[in-house]
């Protein structure tokens, strides 16, 4: 089950999508994302994460993993993994983006964490409303496979 985090930072939606996968406060994943270096600051002095930022940060998180090598282009729901951090552009903005969080649930049900609002969309009709560009696939690792957090 994931739990809605609301992202803190304008520019946070990231850091909040990987809090919310791993299970973990939104200020512990951004202590991560500092001390390693992968909160890379714009042109107007705010940070932004991205798709390799994001799949070094799980890796330091360590209970679960972006396997993507890079973002992959988007088509169809039908056609995402069980589990995906989503680009969605940011109203046609050249260069924006935001990040959200795609489950699908074993009963075939499909949901959208959005840290930024935050909200979880489920009815069909809202998740065609939101324009998905790009995606990263996410796995959970086995608890056997998970070690403590990098600190």
């Amino acid at each position: 089950m994931i739990s809605l985090i609301k992202q803190q930072d304008k520019t946070g939606c990231g850091l909040a999508c990987v809090a919310m996968l791993a299970g973990i406060e939104y200020g512990r994943i951004k202590s991560i994302a500092q001390k390693h270096g992968f909160l890379v600051k714009s042109k107007n002095g705010e940070f932004y994460t991205s798709s390799s930022h994001l799949r070094c940060i799980s890796d330091k998180v360590q209970s679960i993993e972006v396997v993507s090598l890079r973002r992959i282009k988007f088509s169809k729901i039908d056609e995402l993994p069980d589990l995906a951090i989503l680009s969605i552009d940011n109203l046609g903005v050249k260069n924006k983006w935001h990040w959200v969080v795609f489950e699908r649930k074993r009963d075939g049900s499909v949901y959208i964490y959005d840290p930024e609002i935050p909200k979880r969309y489920e009815k069909a009709a809202e998740i065609a409303d939101l324009y998905i560009t790009h995606y990263l696939v996410v796995k959970r690792k086995k608890i056997n496979q998970v070690k403590p957090v990098a600190k």
